[in-house]
């Protein structure tokens, strides 16, 4: 289920949220930027809704994400890591700790994971998630951020991120690269579903 472009009103009433949404930081990105806010409820399965659950809760060191939609002459980023199934790429992504910002977070996670600077970016929309397993539910969030970049000499400066390869697409193969991720095997399936999210609400967005 997926809630286009909900009101500030509906936001207040995701009381899931209250623990990992600052309001006050969603009015300061209000000052800077134009962006939507969805809401989207998906059943997820026992494993990855236990790994969630340990990092938004128990853990409690990670209340969302940035997701980077980097671009070069207009084709799109992905990468790929070591643990993903065989032929996976995505959208690269880095978690949102809860003592530091969004846009903290954003210029810490596109240097650790490209080592771009990041300039004249764009929040394209914001994402909550409530993600269920029976009948229990976790929060999550992710932060769509667009910039343009003039090089293509991209290289991981934190190597425990795992990222083997950065590959280029048109911005019309994000559609493929949604469907891939849906099917992804095993017990990425639930992972899979979820991250396809993020690449078509970019596609909606272009």
């Amino acid at each position: 289920m997926i809630e286009y472009n909900i009101s500030q009103s509906r936001i207040q009433q995701l009381t899931l949220f209250h623990s990992i949404l600052w309001q006050t930081e969603l009015d300061e990105l209000r000052k800077l930027y134009e962006y939507p806010v969805h809401y989207i409820k998906m059943e997820i399965d026992a494993g990855f809704f236990d790994f969630l659950y340990s990092k938004v809760v128990t853990a409690g060191n990670r209340r969302g994400e940035v997701c980077l939609a980097v671009e070069f002459k207009n084709k799109v980023l992905l990468h790929t890591k070591s643990k993903y199934p065989n032929g996976i790429y995505r959208l690269p992504t880095g978690g949102i700790n809860y003592d530091e910002s969004v846009l903290k977070a954003l210029g810490r996670e596109v240097y650790e994971e490209t080592g771009l600077s990041v300039r004249n970016e764009l929040l394209i929309a914001v994402l909550l998630y409530e993600l269920a397993f029976q009948e229990r539910s976790v929060p999550f969030m992710s932060f769509i951020f667009g910039f343009q970049t003039e090089t293509t000499n991209l290289y991981p400066v934190d190597e425990s991120e795992g990222i083997t390869g950065f590959k280029w697409i048109p911005r019309s193969e994000l559609v493929n690269i949604a469907r891939r991720l849906e099917k992804s095997p095993g017990e990425w399936g639930a992972w899979g579903q979820f991250r396809a999210l993020a690449h078509k609400i970019l596609v909606k967005h272009y």
